[in-house]
């Protein structure tokens, strides 16, 4: 059976917000054709990702859930700081992160990486920071036929995983 995996911030039978659930819910229906994996936090409370879980490997519902700790949790003040930085853009949508993905990874002029800059630290800043996740994905990365990538929050490091990663999928 092929194994697949989502990459979300929460996960679990108590945790039902959006994308949480439709997570769970495509997994466990998945689940009755790949072997399907879910890694995740140990987070239950995403106002300041504290761990609430156990790190290691579980199973719901026929789907392996693998929590990793939250290295670094919310600091509400810096995100408020970047985000005055970076509010001009949210308003238009008109993230550069977006920007570099959709194009192909070109290189911006120096005003536009600044402001990838302050998007990136906004990001961090609201959390979930979980190196350990990303480690195990740039180690394991190549076990899994796909990878669901199902809410941007968990995503905040990616950039540290897209040339491992663009190549495969």
């Amino acid at each position: 059976m092929k194994k697949i995996a989502f990459v979300i911030q929460q996960y679990g039978t108590a945790i039902c917000g959006g994308a949480e659930l439709h997570c769970r819910m495509i997994a466990e229906r998945l689940s009755a054709y790949y072997e399907v994996e879910v890694l995740t936090t140990c987070s239950i409370d995403a106002t300041d990702w504290a761990d609430h879980y156990a790190p290691g490997e579980s199973v719901i519902n026929q789907v392996t859930v693998r929590r990793f700790p939250v290295a670094q949790k919310r600091d509400t003040l810096a995100m408020n700081v970047h985000e005055k930085k970076i509010r001009p853009h949210l308003d238009k949508s008109n993230f550069s992160i977006l920007k570099r993905f959709t194009g192909l990874f070109k290189k911006y002029a120096t005003k536009e990486d600044q402001q990838e800059k302050a998007e990136w630290d906004w990001m961090l800043a609201q959390g979930p920071y979980c190196p350990q996740l990303i480690s195990y994905l740039r180690e394991n990365h190549q076990d899994y036929q796909r990878l669901f990538f199902l809410h941007i929050s968990i995503i905040q490091r990616l950039r540290e995983l897209i040339l491992i990663l663009r190549d495969q999928y």
